[in-house]
């Protein structure tokens, strides 16, 4: 009975977010049939965007400290994830995503508030990094980044790439991507791997290398947050409030790992991530090694 509503509640979940077309008329009946313009409403706004698991609640948590941003975590969760594959497949598509649905919902949000500047820290989002781009031409993008061997390890809690995976189980290499011919002989593990690693070249594909932010520098070193990301985008957060916030775990943080540390993994697993993930965590600046 528990596996059935399971069922039910994946299947509820993938068909409303796929409604996004219908939820974009409704929510916008009442609303001025102008295209409002974002840059009337606000001196900033930004994009943080990396791989899902890899810090983005704690990082718009820290960012909202200061009163006058408003920074949301992936609020379009589920349209997001339910047109990721579109977005891969179709630059049209992604763009009418972005230009209609993100852009309507991001303009009723700032109406809503008395925010002067909006940004969204998104794991959902980094397959619609050059619709964003093409759409909101005055914003910030951010990438940030966060160590694959604990990326990888995080996701392997969840049911990607199982039978009761939901919509992230169907996103495999494409026709042209060198792991396309050999995806069905990948194991779970090697398809998560391909996962972290894909994300980061559809991203540094458009974005360049000084826009890398480092999950493990901004928890740890409150001068590189703030020249490095705070600075630049205008918040302003003090090094006592980022220490107190510091202080306490992301509500999204996993206590619990079913897989084990990368320090413990079999000599095979060390062997697939360095064959599909090392060139990408050496383009993140992640000189890494197994030794500690």
């Amino acid at each position: 009975m528990h596996g059935i509503k399971r069922k039910v509640r994946r299947l509820g979940r993938r068909y409303w977010a796929k409604l996004w077309k219908l939820r974009f008329l409704v929510n916008n009946l009442s609303a001025s049939k102008e295209k409002p313009d974002l840059d009337a409403y606000l001196q900033r706004l930004f994009f943080i965007l990396g791989a899902g698991r890899s810090g983005t609640q704690m990082l718009s948590g820290l960012l909202n400290l200061d009163s006058k941003a408003m920074v949301l975590h992936e609020p379009r969760f589920l349209e997001d994830r339910a047109t990721r594959n579109l977005a891969r497949k179709s630059r049209a598509a992604a763009i009418d995503y972005v230009g209609r649905y993100v852009y309507a919902d991001i303009c009723k949000a700032v109406r809503d508030s008395n925010c002067s500047e909006y940004g969204e820290v998104s794991g959902t989002l980094r397959y619609h990094v050059d619709a964003l781009l093409t759409v909101f031409k005055n914003a910030d993008f951010f990438i940030l980044a966060r160590d694959g061997r604990d990326v990888v390890r995080s996701i392997m809690g969840f049911d990607f790439y199982t039978e009761t995976s939901d919509i992230d189980g169907d996103t495999a290499p494409l026709p042209g991507d060198p792991h396309h011919q050999t995806w069905k002989e990948y194991n779970r593990f090697e398809k998560v791997c391909w996962l972290w690693a894909d994300s980061y070249v559809e991203l540094l594909k458009y974005l360049p290398s000084d826009r890398i932010v480092l999950f493990e520098k901004i928890i740890s070193d409150y001068s590189y947050c703030d020249a490095k990301l705070m600075q630049r985008l205008g918040i302003e957060v003090t090094r006592d409030e980022w220490s107190a916030y510091m202080s306490h775990k992301s509500p999204n943080a996993r206590i619990l790992h079913s897989y084990p540390h990368w320090k413990d993994w079999s000599p095979e697993d060390m062997h697939s991530f360095d064959s599909i993930c090392g060139a990408v965590m050496q383009q993140l600046g992640y000189n890494y090694h197994w030794q500690t």
